[in-house]
């Protein structure tokens, strides 16, 4: 290992380092905030019945590897708006720790000029305060992002995802709203200008932070040129203090990539991934700055005291809605058959009766049920008490469902209905958007293969782009990630179909990356799939092959038969065009199988004419 120090107290000493902190900067003791993990888990638990401890504890941790927090927590800011804040109030606890107040020693000492972190606790404001550092600005507002550096020349705490208290210790909840209930919407262009100055001025030593931040923060990360030095530190239990340059990230980058850290190193010229004990590290750093290390406090098991949210269900009568927001997440999760269990018990008194309703249709068709979800749409909409905004919302499911199982006219009749009725947000209209041009897209791929007329065929994908286009544009107002990436995805495929392949290949990756960070499995497994018709479409068949077998592995566990069938025909159409016989009728019988069984006749045509080419030849 280099010996890394000397430069970084030589930069100290110079004023040029800042330090960034994430969420692990403010989990040691005696501060002991809970990460996001831990809140996840507490908060799930308050939804979730069972009939034992461990069998909620098994469901927790199949969640928990499938959704992400924010995307979590979202589901109750939909509902309860800025009261969902209050969740969050045990952040308020706990005392600084051994960074916090390091840091804050180093700001009385004119060695750093700044801290950028994405935390919403205040304990290092409170660390300033004991070390005598009085006079800092805090930022956490759009508008302290303008000329925000070294105002008046005074050391500044910059908050680029809000704060839960302001300086005198008011309440700014407001502030983190848009950061917790957005994860896609980019940060303010004031933020993100003031955080890139930051990159390009300083050298950057980052703490406690995962770079999972990939929609706001990550890109920045990526895209700002700097010859400034990176100081990753990668807490890592059970091991010495080690660094690894930048250089030697490039070269063996297959061991970091998994990690955004080793993407954020590897674009640098400059930076170093430091891994061991977080305390080691700043204890050393102690000790040849002022001559003394750090005592870290005897680590005691933490108890975290949640019993306030008791107290927040009653207010907000959590118990109307628990089965709805359960319901919810474990459909976001993909755990359709258990999301029904609690979306059927949702009580008629709730004012989310009628959207539990729609939310069993999805759950039901992806559990293969398509002719019981097709029917408790229907009779939500012939019952005459269902508001128009719910009806409009339940016509542009079924006109999905309706395409999805190529009954394009009857699909894009419901879909022009919703339409006619008006969409009650941007979010219905982006949805009602993108299933049109699904519908156009399916029909157009259909045709293909049914070898109609061209220019039929480009008519329909036209019409896909243009509808797509027009629902991107609509999600762009209200910045939905997921949607952003389902939306990219199906213009790749379309872009694909009328072969603009690097139009194509561009969109599809993109779509890919976002559903990685968002753990939407069976979303992704959808995107391989494509990529793999992407491939084919351009000849290269083993690429296309390697893309089709990772969805088929993924699909297996993620998704629809109907979705798993389609990637075995396409897998035995691959092999059939490649010259092995054998390999494509294992898979084209196993296809048509599941076609037969899930009455698809359409596809279950299309799959005994290949079947029958592959036999005569």
């Amino acid at each position: 290992m280099k010996d890394v120090f000397p430069e970084i107290i030589e930069k100290l000493r110079g004023g040029k380092i800042v330090f960034f902190l994430g969420a692990g900067a403010s989990e040691d003791a005696p501060a002991n905030l809970p990460i996001s993990s831990t809140l996840f888990r507490e908060y799930a638990s308050r939804l979730l019945n069972s009939d034992s401890e461990s069998s909620q504890e098994q469901i927790i941790s199949r969640l928990e590897n499938k959704l992400r927090f924010e995307v979590f927590f979202q589901l109750f800011t939909n509902i309860y708006g800025e009261t969902s804040i209050e969740m969050l109030r045990i952040l308020e606890n706990g005392e600084p720790n051994f960074i916090h107040t390091f840091i804050a020693r180093l700001a009385n000492h004119k060695l750093t000029p700044s801290v950028v972190t994405t935390n919403f606790d205040s304990l290092l404001e409170k660390a300033l305060i004991s070390e005598g550092v009085s006079e800092f600005n805090l930022l956490y507002l759009s508008n302290d992002f303008k000329d925000a550096f070294n105002k008046e020349g005074r050391f500044s705490v910059i908050k680029l995802h809000g704060s839960l208290q302001g300086k005198n210790e008011e309440k700014t909840y407001n502030s983190i709203l848009v950061a917790v209930n957005q994860v896609g919407r980019k940060i303010e262009k004031d933020k993100i200008d003031c955080f890139r100055s930051i990159l390009r001025n300083y050298h950057v030593a980052f703490i406690g932070y995962s770079g999972m931040d990939d929609f706001d923060l990550l890109p920045v990360l990526l895209t700002t040129k700097s010859n400034k030095t990176i100081y990753w530190v990668n807490h890592k239990s059970g091991s010495s203090l080690s660094s690894t340059h930048s250089n030697e990230i490039r070269l063996h980058l297959d061991k970091f990539i998994d990690n955004n850290y080793g993407k954020i190193l590897s674009s640098r010229k400059n930076g170093y991934l430091i891994e061991g004990l977080t305390h080691e590290f700043f204890s050393e750093l102690s000790y040849r700055l002022f001559g003394s290390r750090i005592n870290l406090p005897k680590r005691k098991k933490v108890f975290y005291d949640f019993n306030y949210l008791d107290q927040w269900g009653k207010e907000v009568d959590l118990e109307l809605n628990k089965n709805y927001l359960a319901g919810l997440m474990l459909i976001h999760a993909g755990e359709y058959k258990k999301a029904l269990e609690y979306l059927k018990n949702v009580p008629i008194e709730s004012n989310q009766y009628n959207m539990s309703i729609i939310q069993q249709s999805v759950a039901l068709k992806h559990s293969n049920n398509t002719d019981r979800s097709r029917d408790i749409l229907v009779q939500l909409m012939k019952n005459k008490s269902t508001p128009k905004h719910i009806i409009t919302k339940a016509l542009i499911q079924l006109g999905f469902l309706e395409s999805e199982h190529n009954n394009f006219a009857i699909g894009r009749r419901h879909l022009f209905k919703a339409a006619k009725i008006g969409a009650e947000n941007d979010t219905d209209l982006s949805s009602l958007h993108n299933n049109l041009g699904i519908s156009y897209l399916i029909e157009s791929e259909l045709f293909e293969r049914s070898n109609k007329p061209r220019h039929t065929v480009t008519y329909r994908l036209r019409c896909s782009i243009d509808n797509f286009r027009l629902a991107r544009r609509i999600t762009r107002r209200i910045g939905n990630p997921y949607q952003f990436a389902n939306i990219d995805d199906n213009i790749a495929l379309s872009y694909g179909f009328l072969g603009k392949f690097p139009q194509a290949r561009k969109k599809h990756f993109e779509a890919l990356k976002s559903y990685r960070s968002l753990y939407q499995r069976r979303e992704e497994a959808s995107c391989l799939d494509n990529i793999g018709v992407f491939y084919k479409k351009q000849c290269n068949y083993s690429l296309a092959l390697e893309y089709y077998l990772d969805a088929h592995k993924m699909k297996q566990k993620y998704s629809t038969l109907r979705r798993l069938a389609l990637t075995k025909h396409n897998i035995g159409e691959l092999y059939y065009l490649s010259g092995d016989k054998n390999n494509a009728l294992k898979w084209l019988l196993e296809a048509r199988a599941i076609f037969k069984d899930e009455n698809l006749p359409v596809y279950l045509e299309s799959v005994n004419d290949l079947i029958k080419q592959v036999k005569h030849t």
